[in-house]
């Protein structure tokens, strides 16, 4: 049978979001925990979520530090403790840090977390940071961190973040030294004033979610005087975007890393939706106007797209990409002409109806299964949005019109308003 690759297959709406059905319960420490049942094999998921993101930083890495050295060394158990239980019984113990929160995450059968709560409760709740695992931890990080300050997307990174967020703790800042600034006392001042309970949240997914609850509620009780509580009160972060350009040359760069930004909407805004659909249409899938134009016609790099970032106290709408280092003024011309299209001139019909349904069968993906739930979940959570919040954005997208989407694109996406980052070899 030969496959008709000149006819589209036709298009089915999606089924309905899932409800997001969950049991909400309290443990000990105040820390408020959601059940998420679901799967049909023994496997459990805990993901314990603390505001501790490097926003929090009273020193830059100490963040990203305290959270990788977790599993180094805790008050009942050795580093190797940690690492032989944990290949036994082939589970993981894996850190996640961004800029509002960190994230904890034990996953593991289900027929085992007996086993492992104990070690999995020591990790955030009583680290030891042993100080010759922090001089191991140093000398690896700084040399991956220096090999990366010498590449084009990295340096591109941290010119685009002083750009967007420079002056508030939401920008990205990396020099070798500050390894040397971070002591043992520097991660236990983090965790101390960052890792609280009460300030926290718990879910945990998969099969047999209740009993898991309760092993995670009795390790708790017995450490929960294990440290004093230092809660630390951030002030608000004050955001004030002002459009910019930044150039870093490296002389003989074979590509030029591009990123460009402007402020989007948080996801209650009443214009969120709009604004995601364009956003989608310009650079947010694969057969996005800029992988159209910029991979497929003119062949300047393997891959260009853009995103709604959204954190805690600020959104904003990146592109990124990095192409031929002689293609770079070309790349900016046509990313800039893209942009204009999209703020000038309505969604043809076909298009807009190609991103609803791919919008709409992609958000339906992420909800495949207990895990996937239990990430919707916490997204739910952090940014304190209803529990409708996705079953109704589902919904707006069908009840949009290309009119409204280009009202939004008229005042998001204009090129006049995005600040530009580059990093590598261009035209002076």
């Amino acid at each position: 049978m030969i496959l008709d690759r000149k006819t589209a297959p036709q298009r089915y709406p999606a089924a309905s979001i899932p409800a997001m059905n969950f049991k909400p319960v309290k443990l000990a420490g105040g820390l408020p925990c959601y059940l998420v049942e679901g799967g049909t094999e023994d496997i459990v998921k805990i993901d314990v979520v603390f505001k501790a993101g490097t926003r929090y930083e009273h020193k830059p890495l100490a963040a990203s530090i305290c959270v990788n050295m977790l599993r180094e060394g805790s008050k009942n158990y050795t580093s190797e403790e940690i690492s032989e239980t944990i290949d036994f019984y082939g589970a993981q113990i894996a850190p996640r840090l961004s800029k509002d929160r960190a994230e904890i995450t034990l996953l593991c059968q289900g027929k085992h977390l007996n086993k492992l709560i104990d070690i999995f409760t020591d990790v955030f709740m009583a680290p030891s940071f042993p100080m010759d695992k922090l001089a191991l931890y140093k000398n690896r990080s700084r040399s991956t961190l220096a090999v990366n300050l010498d590449k084009v997307d990295f340096k591109c990174r941290l010119l685009f973040s002083k750009l967007m967020f420079g002056g508030t703790p939401y920008q990205d800042r990396f020099e070798l030294s500050d390894y040397d600034q971070i002591e043992v006392e520097d991660l236990n001042n983090f965790f101390n004033n960052h890792f609280d309970l009460s300030e926290a949240y718990c879910v945990i997914s998969g099969k047999d979610t209740k009993r898991a609850s309760e092993l995670l509620n009795d390790n708790i009780v017995k450490k929960v005087d294990y440290k004093e509580i230092s809660p630390f009160k951030p002030e608000p972060i004050e955001w004030e975007y002002c459009r910019g350009e930044s150039r870093g040359r490296k002389v003989g760069a074979v590509q030029t890393a591009i990123r460009m930004g402007a402020p989007a909407l948080s996801r209650t805004h009443k214009d969120y939706t709009a604004l995601y659909i364009a956003n989608v249409a310009l650079g947010g899938y694969f057969g996005s106007r800029l992988m159209q134009n910029i991979r497929e016609e003119k062949g300047y790099t393997y891959g260009i797209g853009s995103g709604i970032n959204i954190l805690e106290e600020a959104s904003y709408l990146s592109i990124s990409t990095q192409v031929g280092a002689q293609f770079t003024e070309a790349t900016i011309d046509e990313i800039n002409n893209e942009l204009r299209k999209i703020s000038d001139i309505p969604l043809e019909a076909d298009e807009f109806e190609l991103i609803q349904y791919y919008v709409a069968g992609n958000l339906l993906n992420r909800f495949d299964g207990p895990f996937a739930t239990a990430d919707r979940l916490k997204e739910i959570v952090t940014h304190e949005l209803p529990t409708s919040w996705y079953s109704d954005f589902t919904s707006a997208i069908f009840n949009l019109n290309t009119e409204e989407i280009l009202r939004v694109s008229q005042k998001y996406m204009r090129p006049d308003i995005f600040s530009l980052a580059l990093s590598g070899e261009f035209k002076q």
